[in-house]
């Protein structure tokens, strides 16, 4: 039986932060408070993706793009120029242009703030700096707003605990995002959320290290630890893991959690509609 052929997404999550704990009402209509600024943060970031943000620049190659907005999800069909050598009818080898394409999802609901990312290496090799791109010029837009937004990937916590429990542990660094979406912030203990906001700090990092002779004691069972990792799963940071006699560190970052739709859903004209509601459904249940 043929293999059904589909289309694969990395995903990442987005929180949307205020710049500064102290609002200046008159810099935008009609905020005039932290609180009303963040009840309006998806609004501000639905905002920059439909109007505000007219240009994508990345140092390495021109970019182009399309966004098409249905409700609180927004589809972007994205494409890097990326010129390829040919020969023409003159049996001479000359380099046309070549733009190879993507699709980014970005689900802009409250409650999930996701961005899936095609895996099309002949647009960007990495999904990565496809995120980065976008954080970078999303949020030079958002700065009107007071605003920020940063993408961290997400990752299946089982897949931590299995490679934890390989080995001892000599190092785990937590690099963790400030805390703004309820769900995932629930994770992190009241102290560690609350002073992270009250240093307005853009991201923490919580370094753990063994004694030379001996190991971490690193446990699911320990509340604490894990409700970091569930966070940090949830998008809310990356975790690097170091094990006694294992050169490589381990990055969840590099685990990054993937959905897949049909293929059939790119066949014939380029339907954002019929797209961005299947990436939409398969969210519904990340």
């Amino acid at each position: 039986m043929p293999i059904k052929p589909v289309r694969s997404y990395r995903l990442y999550r987005y929180q949307i932060m205020p710049l500064s704990k102290v609002v200046q009402g008159d810099y935008i209509r009609g905020i005039n408070s932290l609180e009303e600024l963040l009840n309006k943060k998806n609004e501000f970031f639905s905002q920059v993706l439909s109007d505000d943000l007219d240009t994508i620049r990345y140092r390495r190659a021109k970019i182009t793009y399309r966004t098409y907005q249905l409700d609180s999800t927004f589809v972007m069909k994205l494409a890097a120029n990326r010129p390829v050598e040919i020969t023409n009818k003159f049996l001479e080898k000359e380099k046309v242009d070549n733009w190879p394409t993507m699709v980014v999802v970005f689900d802009n609901r409250p409650n999930k703030q996701y961005l899936a990312v095609e895996m099309r290496q002949k647009t960007f090799r990495y999904t990565d700096t496809v995120t980065q791109m976008l954080e970078s010029n999303i949020n030079k837009c958002l700065k009107k707003y007071q605003l920020f937004a940063q993408f961290e990937p997400l990752f299946e916590e089982k897949d931590f605990w299995n490679y934890v429990n390989k080995g001892e542990i000599l190092s785990v660094r937590f690099y963790l995002v400030a805390p703004n979406l309820p769900d995932l912030s629930d994770n992190l203990s009241v102290e560690l959320s609350n002073a992270i906001k009250r240093t307005n700090s853009k991201k923490a990092h919580l370094v753990f290290n063994s004694h030379p002779d001996q190991g971490l004691e690193i446990s699911e069972d320990d509340e604490n630890i894990k409700g970091l990792v569930d966070y940090a799963a949830g998008g809310g940071g990356t975790i690097h893991v170091k094990i006694r006699g294992v050169s490589a560190l381990y990055k969840t970052n590099d685990q990054t959690k993937t959905i897949t739709s049909d293929e059939m859903l790119f066949d014939g004209e380029f339907d954002p509609e019929r797209i961005g509601e299947a990436v939409k459904r398969i969210l519904d249940n990340v």
